[in-house]
């Protein structure tokens, strides 16, 4: 019955901390983490924690019950009033207490940690903003697409289309989004040592529309962002990130206008021109930078969009996707 008391107790008190975090997680607007909104206490975690503080309660109150029910009241009463104890008795109590020590600095020392990391990922910036956008994945039938230029008219009346719709700021697809892995690989070489040990160093390498960087709040640092016209000349341009920039030209101002050798061949249509530096883009991982960044100005039919609204991203899914599924190849 004690034990039952204590475990009830403990398990009020367990329920209104677990009650407490989740307040104050949601008083600092930690939108970052996934599915932060439906966290709830509902009936299915007041079960699961009445039925462990039953378990746990008659599970650690019968062990000393069991044993107290073997005791011989005479020869307790008589090592009582002498002042005496069993040397087994002692020992198990002391192995419990022991035991139940090593468990708690365990927990307290490792849920120290989990508080440690997640307050480090909450407050690392991804180089993006994910508050205001809306991502999708869009797959177009390769059928009725006869050339380039019918792609590049599909994705400048896509674009048209979702930029009207009511809160949009910015329209913009791409080949891949952060945080989903890493992309193709770019070896790359900016002087004439990384050229002679060609594939020695990588960057990831993303094709995007112009608009990317404002669509995903991503900082261009310096330079300039793409524009139809790249896409329509098939011009050699690039834009890197700053880790890039850094190691390259000792960076971002220094970068513009400068070219990257992307082929091997040496060739001049193998060096393409840097217009722009933006902020490097978490695309592997919140915890670190992982490798240098190149976008490139392209269209395709396999593609990811990202819409950036003034408003309620949400609300934008339906009226994104009925824009996208009425547009058909020449539409």
């Amino acid at each position: 019955a004690e034990s039952l008391v204590i475990g009830l107790l403990g398990g009020v008190a367990g329920v209104a901390l677990a009650r407490a975090a989740m307040l104050v997680i949601n008083a600092r607007a930690l939108s970052a983490v996934p599915r932060l909104d439906a966290a709830s206490i509902d009936a299915t975690v007041l079960g699961f924690a009445f039925l462990a503080t039953l378990v746990s309660s008659v599970v650690f109150g019968l062990v000393p019950a069991l044993r107290a029910a073997r005791l011989d009241i005479a020869d307790s009463l008589r090592a009582a009033a002498v002042g005496s104890a069993t040397r087994a008795g002692g020992r198990f109590r002391e192995a419990i207490i022991v035991t139940q020590m090593a468990v708690g600095l365990m927990l307290m020392v490792g849920a120290g940690l989990v508080v440690q990391s997640f307050r480090a990922l909450a407050e690392t910036h991804p180089g993006f903003e994910p508050r205001g956008a809306l991502t999708m994945r869009v797959a177009m039938p390769f059928a009725g697409f006869s050339s380039a230029n019918d792609v590049r008219a599909f994705h400048g009346v896509l674009a048209e289309r979702l930029g009207a719709l009511p809160g949009v700021t910015a329209v913009a697809a791409t080949s891949q989004l952060p945080l989903t892995g890493q992309g193709p690989l770019q070896p790359y070489a900016y002087d004439e040592e990384t050229a002679r040990n060609w594939e020695s160093i990588s960057a990831d390498v993303f094709n995007v529309t112009p608009g990317y960087f404002r669509a995903t709040g991503a900082t261009l640092i310096a330079g300039r962002d793409f524009t139809q016209d790249d896409i329509t000349a098939g011009r050699r341009v690039i834009v890197i990130d700053d880790s890039l920039a850094e190691r390259a030209w000792g960076g971002a101002p220094q970068a513009i206008g400068r070219l990257l050798q992307l082929e091997p061949e040496g060739t001049p249509e193998s060096f393409a021109e840097v217009i722009g530096v933006a902020g490097h883009m978490r695309y592997h991982d919140l915890r670190r930078e992982v490798l240098p960044q190149i976008f490139r100005p392209g269209v395709f039919l396999n593609f990811s969009l990202v819409l950036r609204t003034d408003g309620d991203a949400a609300a934008l899914a339906e009226p994104a996707r009925s824009a996208i599924a009425g547009m058909r190849p020449g539409s």
